[in-house]
């Protein structure tokens, strides 16, 4: 009797101890989400965490089979700073009255941190460990600034810009607008830190549109001056052409008949003629009369 009693106690210790280590949630610290990946069976398709249930694994029995990727998924708390102005801000604002400001600076703090729907996948396709979750999340700031950008200024083109004065209505607001924005990480908190300013996206599109107008108009200017110019040119080198080609004509007709020079003469200046001109000197007196 006393044997069976040792060896139901026995039995009991090994079905603790076999209890024991299979039950994953206890190796997971609080508040925290875990991968589970084995040799034996690769990576496990439940994440652990709160909320997950009760998790026991076989696989954990066997020394080194099992290894558990574990993440404290606190939010990460960031600072978003942009400033800047809107592309050819400049000369754009010159193309309206008043030659608006488009510059803008914002700073926010913004935390976020993983989903843990997304954690398997990422720990899977080596995108994140434990050692580079930090990296990983200033690596996901560079998105989360563009995605913030856009719906600020989205929300002063929608004529919402009176958010930007109440700081509690903006983060509700954006909260609202960001909190799917990114498929691996969430958005916990959007608090702005300071003034926010921004110009009317607006205003600055029909800055945009009236300076290519004014461009355009100015190419089409140019163009129709370059043409017109050609042609004008075009005009002078056919009058010249003619006037060259007359002259040649001209001087072939004297050349042939050289008398006509006289009689060119005679004609426009017949005073003179009488007295320069052998062959008729005699036939005018002094006063440009015929002698009797």
């Amino acid at each position: 009797m006393k044997k069976i009693v040792i060896a139901f106690i026995i039995l009991v210790l090994l079905g603790g101890a076999v209890f024991f280590f299979g039950w994953m949630n206890i190796w997971v610290p609080a508040d925290s989400y875990a991968v589970m990946v084995s040799k034996s069976s690769g990576f496990d398709d439940t994440v652990i965490g709160p909320g997950s249930g009760f998790v026991w694994r076989w696989q954990h029995l066997l020394p080194t089979n099992m290894k558990l990727f574990s993440f404290s998924l606190a939010p990460f708390t960031t600072s978003v700073t942009a400033k800047g102005s809107f592309p050819s801000a400049d000369v754009y604002a010159q193309a309206v009255p008043y030659h608006p400001d488009f510059s803008y600076d914002i700073d926010f703090s913004v935390s976020y941190r993983l989903r843990p729907k997304a954690l398997l996948g990422l720990v899977k396709n080596g995108k994140v460990t434990p050692e580079t979750l930090k990296a990983f999340y200033e690596q996901k700031k560079d998105g989360i600034v563009s995605a913030l950008l856009d719906e600020l200024f989205g929300l002063a083109g929608r004529g919402d810009a009176a958010l930007l004065e109440n700081p509690f209505a903006l983060e509700k607001r954006l909260m609202e607008l960001l909190r799917d924005k990114e498929n691996d990480v969430e958005i916990t908190n959007i608090a702005p830190r300071g003034v926010t300013k921004l110009p009317d996206p607006a205003v600055y599109s029909l800055a945009r549109a009236n300076f290519k107008a004014l461009a355009e108009e100015q190419s089409r200017l140019q163009l129709e001056k370059l043409r017109r110019e050609q042609e004008l040119f075009g005009k002078e080198d056919t009058a010249f052409d003619r006037s060259v080609s007359q002259l040649e004509r001209y001087g072939e007709l004297f050349n042939k008949y050289p008398v006509l020079l006289k009689y060119l003469f005679i004609t426009r200046n017949p005073g003179a003629a009488s007295s320069q001109v052998p062959e008729i000197k005699n036939l005018f007196d002094a006063k440009g009369t015929a002698n009797p």
